[in-house]
């Protein structure tokens, strides 16, 4: 069979199944849409990932407070202004401290209302470089 005998038979076969050739024509392209889409999200939601955490900074460790018990936490465990002093004084790496306070409290403004996660930062001191 040669290869203009393959083309004439499938160009009569699609032309005489125009119905289940539209539908399958279709299907293929929705899928291949879908794997596009589906991909193109992927990497723009890993784009904004990287980009949130390049505002961060590549050096910036926050200090949390965690009174561990037995099965996961237990009480309530606080950092104080003394404790971000003292590792700003004995952490030689350190450069910069900034003590955070945060809490959850109901904001009011007129006759709207909501809960929500207030937080206050004390200004940043830059410590002398050490020799």
């Amino acid at each position: 069979m040669k290869l203009w005998d393959c083309f004439s038979t499938a160009l009569r076969a699609l032309l005489g199944n125009k119905l289940r050739s539209v539908l399958t024509t279709l299907g293929i392209l929705i899928g291949v849409a879908a794997v596009i889409s589906v991909l193109s999200l992927g990497s723009a939601q890993g784009a904004l990932v990287e980009e949130s955490f390049a505002t961060l900074g590549a050096n910036l460790i926050y200090v949390m407070p965690r009174e561990a018990g037995v099965g996961g936490m237990v009480g309530e465990a606080t950092l104080t202004v003394g404790d971000a002093e003292a590792i700003a004084r004995h952490a030689p790496s350190v450069v910069r401290v900034a003590p955070t306070a945060q809490t959850y409290a109901q904001v009011i403004a007129g006759r709207e209302s909501l809960n929500s996660l207030i937080a206050g930062v004390r200004q940043q001191r830059r410590l002398m470089p050490r020799l």
